[in-house]
Order: C-alpha cells, then sequence, then structure tokens
C-alpha cells in the first residue's frame, strides 16, 4: 500500500493481480487502476516523489514501474527476483526488496540497475516477507523475527522483535520534532546573557522594558516568549 499527497491511496491486490486505487474517505476512485494477466500475484508497492509507482510481481519475479494514471513507464524495471514480498524506497532514489524463497535483500536503483542483489541475507529459514525504511537509513525485515540492519547491509540487532506469524506490511513512524518555541524558550534559558546584549536596543527590548546584561526571572521569560518568537522569526527574514 502506499498514499500520495492527494489524499489517495494505493493497494496491492495479490490474488486480483492489480493495483487499485482509493481517497482516503474510503471512495474507489478506480479498484482496477493497474491489472496484470494471471497469475502475477501482486505483493507490494512503492511511490516516489515523481508520482510514479513501483509494482513488485511475486510469480514473475519482476518490479514494474507506472504512472499514479495507470500508465507503464516500464513494465520489467528489475527482473531476476526471487519471489519479491516487499519493497522500500529511500530518498536516494534506491529500492530494497525483499526475497523470499532466498531469503535475501536486493538493492537497484530507479532506473532498474543492480546495486546488490544480496545486500543482506537473512538465512534460512528466516525468509523475508516485509520491508520498512525508517528516516535514520535502517532497514526492518523478517519473517518470525524482525531484524535491524542499515542500508549499506550493516546488522544493527537481527532479533530486534521475536514471536511474529509472517508479518504482511510495516510501517516506521517518524520521530517527533520539538516545536519551535520550546526551542526558543530553551535557547533563552540557556544563552539568555549573549541574546540579551544583542536585542537590548532593538524594539522588542523597549518593549519589554529588559534591561541590559540582567538575566530575567523564569516567568517573565514565558511572558515574553511569543513576542520574542516573533522577533527572532523576523530577524531571520531580513538577513
Amino acid at each position: 500500500m502506499a498514499l500520495d499527497g492527494n489524499g489517495h491511496i494505493f493497494v496491492a491486490n495479490f490474488y486480483g493481480s492489480n493495483i487499485a486505487e482509493y481517497a482516503t474517505s474510503g471512495t474507489v476512485v478506480n479498484a482496477s487502476l493497474i491489472s496484470f494477466a494471471a497469475p502475477s500475484e501482486v505483493t507490494s508497492l512503492a511511490l516516489d516523489g515523481q508520482g510514479h509507482l513501483f509494482v513488485a510481481r511475486y510469480s514473475t519475479g519482476t518490479i514494474g514501474e507506472y504512472t499514479t494514471a495507470g500508465a507503464p513507464v516500464h513494465a520489467s524495471l528489475i527482473t531476476g527476483l526471487h519471489l519479491p514480498t516487499a519493497i522500500a524506497l529511500d530518498g536516494q532514489g534506491d529500492l530494497f526488496v525483499s526475497n523470499e524463497s532466498n531469503s535475501t535483500i536486493g538493492e537497484y536503483t530507479t532506473s532498474g540497475g543492480v546495486v546488490n542483489a544480496s545486500l543482506i541475507n537473512l538465512g534460512p529459514p528466516i525468509g523475508a516477507v516485509s520491508l520498512a525504511l525508517d528516516g535514520a537509513g535502517h532497514l526492518f525485515t523478517g519473517r518470525s523475527v524482525l531484524g535491524e540492519y542499515t542500508t549499506a547491509g550493516a546488522t544493527v540487532n537481527a532479533a530486534l522483535i521475536a514471536g511474529l506469524d509472517n508479518p504482511w506490511g510495516l510501517a516506521v513512524t517518524p520521530a517527533p520534532e520539538p516545536s519551535s518555541m520550546l526551542l526558543v524558550v530553551l535557547g533563552s534559558m540557556l544563552a539568555w546573557p549573549s541574546l540579551l546584549r544583542r536585542v537590548s536596543s532593538q524594539p522588542l527590548a523597549r518593549a519589554f522594558d529588559i534591561p541590559q546584561g540582567t538575566p530575567m526571572p523564569r516567568s517573565r521569560r514565558l511572558s515574553v516568549g511569543a513576542g520574542f518568537l516573533r522577533f527572532i522569526r523576523a530577524e531571520i527574514r531580513s538577513a
């Protein structure tokens, strides 16, 4: 499954041998956007930033490239795979593919070039039916055991999660980022004297009657936090 920036969901149907498109509201856009001659057993797909879908076909051992309108770009972009079950796409234009029958993760370019057909060798009987990539360049893959690896192929933890039962479909949530207001408040607490020397002659300092070189109490720092944030943003824009 893949989600684009327009609120459309693309779903791979294994036995239906097709790709379907839906709105995030559940409305059917096209129940058979891309169809394949059976048996194809579509297992996985990935979507890049240019609106191209990369589709893995289990029986044929291939990955094809299509537009989100359903038009083929290259129906056999990558061939010679070993029952491919999942695809992950990174920000550098590389595709990582899990192969069930030989328990490997292969790396390819989005133009179809082979980077490393056996980047990660999981070894029997683990297999590989699922795959996900996080923002730090770590791959999560496995079958009954989920392991963690770098995109260079190094093992981080081969048995990160155990006791699974053929998990299909992994997702990694992004780490939350601190808010800009929190950063400003923390910054003012840690470096208030130096910041104060800069702003003491500025409108913000005069508006709040900030004495030069004197740290402010916590209660007052918080009270001027919003104004201080606006000042910093204005300074950045005018720089």
